[in-house]
């Protein structure tokens, strides 16, 4: 099923205040709680339609959230299935994306997932990616852990300022970014 996600509370910086409504085209996933067969390319990319591999069980999709009171806040991945509590060094790195929707990969342990890696998939109903910026004239390149890149349109000044370090971009590849943010050094 399809779940389009209004605005979100990302922690990242917008290229307008009111994005253009989701489509069946860009619309958010949010039902791979066991396998995800899309495999790792970026949304609207060549290739992200699926793959003929199915991704290994030890992999879910969801949506980042924070939940608790502190000092007591924990981080889950919000499925359909329900929220799945995120352990491990990585859960530090996913607190910084509630409300974005990534891919983990991890070890199942105990109702909850150890993650020991993630990806960025959407954003408010928008196909993301995230990666190492590179800049090319213009233009904003990510570059995945696994090699991969992703070209986007014009970058904006803000953007331009993150070069050399690890960010998200939702929006079309080949188009200026709608949104964006920080994920590391």
């Amino acid at each position: 099923a399809l779940a389009v996600l209004g605005p979100v509370a990302c922690g990242g910086n917008h290229a307008g205040d009111d994005p253009a409504p989701a489509d069946e085209d860009t619309a958010v996933t949010t039902d791979h709680t066991a396998a995800d067969t899309t495999g790792d390319a970026a949304p609207g990319a060549p290739g992200a339609a699926g793959s003929a591999a199915a991704v290994a069980a030890d992999t879910v999709r969801g949506v980042v959230a924070v939940v608790g009171a502190e000092p007591l806040t924990r981080v889950v991945l919000r499925t359909a299935a329900g929220p799945l509590p995120v352990e491990g060094p990585v859960a530090d790195e996913l607190r910084r994306l509630v409300g974005v929707e990534v891919r983990v990969r991890g070890e199942p342990r105990d109702g909850a997932i150890a993650v020991s890696s993630f990806r960025v998939r959407g954003v408010g109903g928008l196909p993301a990616a995230d990666g190492v910026l590179e800049l090319s004239g213009d233009a904003a390149v990510l570059v995945a852990a696994d090699g991969t890149r992703v070209r986007y349109g014009p970058v904006p000044s803000d953007l331009r300022r993150l070069e050399g370090r690890r960010v998200w971009i939702a929006g079309r590849p080949g188009e200026a970014p709608e949104s964006w943010g920080l994920i590391g050094p």
